[in-house]
């Protein structure tokens, strides 16, 4: 399971969608990239160094590193093949893997990016002018720091026909390709989720489905902080609940939040199992 831009595996929904999908019996690897920034606690950026020297070359080393430990059973099991799972730039980082790994047998991705450096594209002048900006986590609040290798990483690699090339990558997956977009995603808008149905993809290895008035963490919201204020909308899931028998359950207190939860989901117009 990749992670995207300022995201990490304890964040949001990651827990509860690797738990999900162990209890369908698939052995699931949820892992920090090593340029996350989070560190031993999993929950707060406490290696902002590490963040701000990130690059998306890099996050495919460690995706290559954590791939080649699951086949020599490091996890406790030893697949021949796999599938991958991405969110946001973790789902460009998935589909550049899939596109040069017969291994891959299955790719999902949730509001993946088509291409690397949107995320970033109002940094890009400062970070090349003066070497580095500050942004600020949606998930935490934190204030970040972010330096000029992921740009200098994008200028070397990011052109079309590069290494970091999304939408080339996406024409040479071949395997089963499941896509998942908020219609209301103003982080990576959903168009831009259609362009990765590019010639090479064939409508059989690739199944777009959009999320209905969601975007692009879904329904999930982040805690409040002073610099990042919580914005109305769908309670989220409580952090207590677990998935049992097509719904969330929990303590009274979390069910009755699940259950609001639940309302919210039905009046976008999704399963309840959603």
């Amino acid at each position: 399971m990749c992670h995207g831009f300022q995201g990490f595996k304890d964040w949001g929904f990651f827990p509860y969608v690797a738990e999900r999908l162990a209890r369908a019996g698939l052995g699931v690897v949820s892992f920090n990239f090593s340029g996350a920034g989070v560190g031993e606690d999993s929950a707060t950026f406490d290696e902002p160094e590490r963040f701000g020297h990130n690059t998306y070359t890099k996050e495919l080393r460690d995706l290559d590193i954590v791939l080649d430990a699951l086949t020599k059973g490091a996890f406790g099991f030893q697949p021949s093949a796999y599938g991958l799972f991405g969110h946001s730039a973790g789902g460009g980082v998935a589909v550049l893997r899939a596109a040069q790994d017969e291994r891959v047998r299955a790719l999902v991705t949730w509001a993946a990016v088509a291409r690397f450096g949107r995320l970033i594209a109002p940094l890009i002048d400062e970070l090349r002018r003066t070497g580095t900006a500050r942004v600020v986590s949606p998930r935490t609040g934190e204030e970040l720091p972010l330096y000029r290798d992921i740009s200098d990483d994008l200028d070397a690699h990011g052109a079309a026909g590069g290494g970091l090339d999304v939408m080339r990558a996406a024409g040479a997956v071949r395997a089963p390709w499941l896509i998942v977009h908020g219609t209301a995603d103003q982080t990576v808008p959903c168009t831009a989720r259609r362009t990765k149905r590019c010639p090479g993809a064939t409508v059989a290895t690739s199944t777009p489905q959009r999320a209905p008035a969601s975007g692009s963490c879904f329904w999930w919201t982040a805690p409040a902080t002073a610099s990042a204020p919580v914005t109305p909308g769908p309670a989220p899931i409580p952090p207590s609940s677990r998935w049992c028998d097509g719904r969330w359950t929990g303590s009274p207190g979390t069910c009755r939040e699940a259950h609001a939860r639940r309302r919210a989901v039905r009046a976008a117009g999704l399963p309840r199992q959603a």
